[in-house]
């Protein structure tokens, strides 16, 4: 097979809000054209969202928290910082592995990559087109390999003096004059020089050298936009007449400078090369640019967007729209253009679908890549970085080698949290309070953990950070709380204020109309919701939101309406397509249905409770081979035992029934023996945090776990289950446990929590019957008091209902003998 040829051109915070109007008008032929023969879709971004460690994701399909590269700038080894290198990477960037394949690869200007290495072509580092702003001073020796090169493409580089009024009119061409000291002018001066020096080196490359691959990054549009975003029609509130009518035109003007840089790269490439268009994230737009961006480092990222753009087309690819991929994937793609397994550990996903001919390469585990230190300064790289307001280092070297290092730790724990790595992010985080005790940050941070893994330390918690560091934020957290304990006018003032003290994002408004659901507060979260919904008109949550309390409340045709938007805003939200097909098969549209259950389980493949729901839509359309097949896969899936009930209902009891009859239990003894459970808990601490990560469970097949009734509803749908739901008189399950909390039998029998029984009661019924609905999972339910007085004929109908689950037969002798009736004492 002939060796591919690939393009890859990396446009930083390029999104379709800009993109799609400038193509309607024309105004951008080359990326029409080359979107005309391929694909195009959204490429999602992760977090968190700062440009060098999403570029080193693209680079090796790892996480920031894997690749190590963590911030804008790093400890430069003898006391000081400079500005990150490419050589503290811990990963192999896909240009390294191709190289170990004698593919050869071009490498312009991506960030970070300095000092530039052996790609078996050109590298050409993120160091090259930056200089001071009175001269333009010399290449630095190692921003060119093969350094033999260096002279020859040092003489490509273009400085701002160089910039004419006839080469920046474009960027003002309603504006009647403007001053020369204009920092606009010269920020647009410096952007631009600095641009035609990385686009001079990307084609001086792509003529002179032997290649296979070229991959170049242009920062410019991230920069135009941090410039001069807020310019950018529609006129925004606080813009006046004057500056609206000077700047308006950049950021359109930035775009459309590219789309001249493209048709040359397309030119040079050849119509046999493969094109890979892509950005890292997007950015705020219309109504969601902020007022003020916060003054911290990183600052800037408030006004990221998390979607960007990706662009593809070549001769082995489909011309289609794709969805559901993020920038994690594009190194994975690359690899498998050339034949190249991904490597084990990648988080990024190989896009077969963008293919014409499906083939599977394995993964295979490759070497992490040594971090090298490399010595040398960057005056005018941290320069530029802290006027775009990336990094903001005090003068004192030892306090900004303090704080690098302090940042730099707040984005790993970022990156691990955005990965699902919950409890690894917690134990970060309280290192680094301890380490940096009067940081609000890091504070917050760690709060918000321990918020999602619901500690019952998170009242000491609140009011420890609220003395210590009283902030609008607070405000978030407090009204959560209070909406969980059901004190929900207290709640609505605290997110009453929220709203009129700070600029939100529309996650956190999101979540707060979220909460009120989960409060049971319909009314006031549609009323909440609304004016989001119509505001933030990129975002998908709002409107899916929306459509589920329409459905709940049998509004067909409301709830179609906001699902149907919601997929329009973002097509990869599964939630929405399951919707409708669920609308579409109660209005009798089964085709329409069909065709829903079908994008959804492209989405979620492994859904068992709504492949239960497509196999009965199936059988109605008359299509019973679909549906045995479909049927099929259910018998294939693994099984995993769950004993539940409400905490103190005898789930222990089971579980040692359970293990004595010789069934595998999972558990971690974390949990010891005490005078409540003399016989052992048989617990896995990780079934507690079941909200936050269930990987776990695929520990699980064949096994007995213990997941109390509250938990259930957290158990992801892509196995089988069999409960064993223990039940208890509600009057005993609240003594016992009100005997674990340390109180006395006379007390409880005197002040009987009946609100408490009567919550534990209404909660046990509301979650038994959504698990009955559930076509993944069977129950069997058990009287506590059967176990006691007739454990013969529990152990009996135990057996039978695990009869598939192992291979060898439960032996009830034992379970029997393991039941001790002695144990019973908390009778009312």
């Amino acid at each position: 097979m002939k060796k591919p040829k690939l393009l890859v051109i990396g446009w930083d915070a390029a999104d379709w809000s800009v993109l799609n109007p400038l193509l309607a008008n024309g105004k951008m032929p080359s990326t029409a054209a080359l979107i005309s023969r391929g694909f195009r879709g959204k490429l999602a971004s992760i977090q968190p969202m700062l440009s060098p460690l999403l570029w080193t994701s693209i680079a090796t399909g790892y996480r920031p928290h894997d690749h190590g590269i963590l911030n804008f700038v790093e400890p430069d080894g003898v006391g000081g910082v400079r500005a990150v290198r490419g050589s503290s990477r811990t990963k192999l960037a896909f240009w390294e592995i191709l190289k170990e394949n004698d593919i050869k690869s071009n490498v312009i200007g991506w960030w970070p990559s300095h000092p530039a290495e052996d790609t078996g072509a050109v590298m050409v580092s993120n160091f090259f087109n930056h200089s001071p702003d009175d001269t333009l001073s010399p290449l630095d020796s190692e921003a060119v390999f093969p350094k033999s090169q260096t002279e020859n493409y040092a003489e490509l580089r273009v400085h701002v003096q160089e910039m004419t009024a006839r080469i920046l009119a474009p960027f003002f061409p309603d504006a009647k004059e403007i001053d020369g000291s204009d920092p606009i002018l010269s920020g647009v001066a410096k952007i631009v020089a600095q641009t035609a020096s990385t686009h001079a080196a990307a084609t001086e490359a792509m003529e002179r050298e032997e290649w296979d691959v070229t991959a170049v990054y242009y920062d410019a549009i991230d920069h135009f936009k941090h410039l001069a975003m807020e310019y950018h029609p529609p006129k925004a509130d606080g813009v006046s007449d004057g500056d609206y009518q000077k700047y308006h035109a950049i950021v359109e003007a930035g775009y459309r400078f590219h789309d001249m840089m493209l048709d040359r790269l397309l030119s040079l490439a050849g119509d046999n090369c493969h094109v890979l268009l892509v950005s890292d994230h997007g950015f705020a737009h219309e109504e969601e640019r902020q007022r003020k961006i916060p003054d911290l480092p990183g600052g800037p990222a408030q006004e990221h967007h998390p979607y960007g753009v990706l662009i593809g087309a070549g001769p082995n690819w489909k011309s289609q729209t794709v969805y559901g991929h993020s920038l994690l994937d594009i190194c994975p793609a690359i690899l498998h253009l050339f034949g190249l397994p991904a490597s084990e550990g990648m988080a990024g996903r190989t896009p077969l679908n963008w293919w014409k001919e499906t083939r599977i390469i394995e993964r295979i585990l490759r070497s992490n890549r040594n971090a090298v230190h490399t010595s040398g300064s960057d005056d005018s790289l941290l320069e530029d970085l802290d006027q775009l307001g990336y990094v903001k280092l005090p003068e004192d070297r030892a306090e900004a080698l303090r704080m690098v290092k302090a940042d730099s730790r707040y984005h790993e724990i970022t990156s691990l949290l955005d990965a699902g790595h919950i409890q690894t992010a917690l134990q970060r985080a309280e290192t680094l309070c301890h380490d940096f005790p009067n940081d609000p940050r890091f504070a917050y941070q760690r709060l918000g953990i321990i918020w999602m893994l619901q500690s019952s330390d998170i009242d000491s918690e609140l009011a420890e950070i609220k003395g210590k560091f009283p902030s609008p934020a607070m405000d978030y957290f407090q009204g959560l709380h209070a909406l969980q304990n059901g004190f929900h006018s207290s709640a609505l003032e605290h997110f009453e204020k929220l709203v009129h003290s700070v600029d939100l994002s529309p996650g956190v408004l999101q979540s707060v109309g979220k909460a009120l659901i989960q409060a049971g507060r319909i009314d006031e979260a549609v009323e909440w919701l609304l004016p989001i919904h119509d505001t933030y008109s990129r975002w998908p949550e709002s409107s899916l939101l929306l459509a589920q309390i329409e459905y709940d409340r049998n509004q067909l045709e409301r709830s179609l309406d906001f699902a149907l938007e919601a997929i329009r805003r973002r097509y990869f939200t599964p939630e929405a397509h399951l919707l409708v097909a669920r609308i579409a098969r109660q209005m009798g549209e089964l085709k329409a249905s069909e065709a829903g259950y079908q994008v959804y389980h492209q989405l979620v493949p492994d859904d068992l409770p709504t492949i239960v729901e497509w196999v009965s839509l199936l059988r109605a359309l008359d299509k019973n081979r679909e549906a045995n097949n479909l049927e099929a896969r259910l018998q294939r899936v693994p099984v995993t035992v769950i004993v539940s009930g409400m905490p103190r209902s005898g789930t222990s009891m089971m579980m040692q029934m359970l293990e004595a009859g010789g069934l595998e239990v999972y558990s971690d003894e974390a949990r010891q023996p005490d005078t409540h459970n003399p016989k052992g808990y048989l617990e896995a601490e990780k079934a507690a945090h079941l909200h936050i990560d269930n990987r776990w469970l695929s520990e699980t097949n064949g096994k007995a776990v213990k997941v109390v009734t509250p938990q259930l509803e957290q158990l992801p749908g892509n196995r089988q289950y069999r409960i064993i739901w223990m039940k208890r008189p509600t009057s005993e399950v609240v003594i016992s446990q009100e005997l674990m909390l340390g109180k006395t039998r006379k007390d409880i029998q005197k002040y009987f929590p009946f609100a408490k029984a009567l919550a534990l009661e209404q909660t046990e019924n509301e979650v038994l019957m959504k698990m009955e609905a559930q076509g993944n999972i069977s129950i069997c339910l058990v009287e506590y008091h059967d176990c006691l007085e007739n454990p013969q004929s529990v152990a009996s109908r135990i057996a039978s209902f695990l009869s598939d689950v192992s291979s060898e037969e439960l032996d009830i002798s034992k379970m029997i003998e393991s039941v001790d009736p002695s144990l019973y004492r908390s009778r009312l």
